[in-house]
């Protein structure tokens, strides 16, 4: 063999183990959070951790005597009492809510968010779980801004396919039971949803 078709071999060989360790590396969970099953966590803990936020009415607030309230409170709630576990419930800015469900510090996030694919590289996303038609608001000099329709979204750890399924069957359970339209009932008009 001459020095050109070794060399060709060689370096075949060089690309193709780059290639198939790039291949390994993109295939590999890059976090804890693919190999943890949160909704295992939960059970053995007996405790969900679920962040909302911000503060912003009807969907979450602290009351006078500092418990939280609102939409996302209320639904985080009925979360912990259908997985017949104590809840650790707090609101969250929108940086340290993205941080904190990327970083499994928190098990659900509920804080009305939009599906967004850059972060879907990085969180998971449960829903639409409620959808609001657009509307007008007054800004601040009184002039109507018209709003978009937004389809809310629960985020969760990425990889979480057995918590995704456990909220499938909740908010089934919640839509043929009607407890679901209730709760919308108490923040929303019937013609503020979609």
């Amino acid at each position: 063999m001459d020095f050109a078709a070794i060399f060709g071999l060689v370096a075949c060989a060089i690309l193709l183990f780059l290639f198939f360790e790039e291949l390994v590396f993109v295939l590999t969970p890059k976090d804890t959070a693919a190999k943890t099953d949160v909704l295992a966590r939960i059970s053995t803990r007996n405790l969900v951790h679920i962040g909302i936020g911000p503060r912003r009415a009807p969907f979450a607030s602290t009351a006078p005597d500092g418990s939280l309230k609102g939409l996302h409170a209320d639904l985080a709630r009925l979360i912990s009492e259908a997985l017949d576990v104590e809840l650790n419930l707090e609101i969250l800015d929108d940086y340290e809510a993205y941080e904190q469900i990327k970083e499994m510090q928190i098990d659900i996030l509920i804080s009305g968010s939009e599906w967004n694919a850059k972060q879907a590289r990085e969180i998971g996303f449960y829903g639409p779980y409620l959808t609001l038609n657009p509307s007008e608001t007054p800004s601040e000099d009184g002039t109507p801004v018209q709003t978009k329709q937004t389809r809310m979204h629960i985020s969760l750890p990425y990889g979480q396919h057995s918590l995704i399924h456990w909220l499938e069957g909740f908010f089934a359970q919640m839509q043929a039971s009607g407890e679901l339209e209730k709760l919308y009932a108490r923040y929303f008009e019937p013609s503020q949803i979609a």
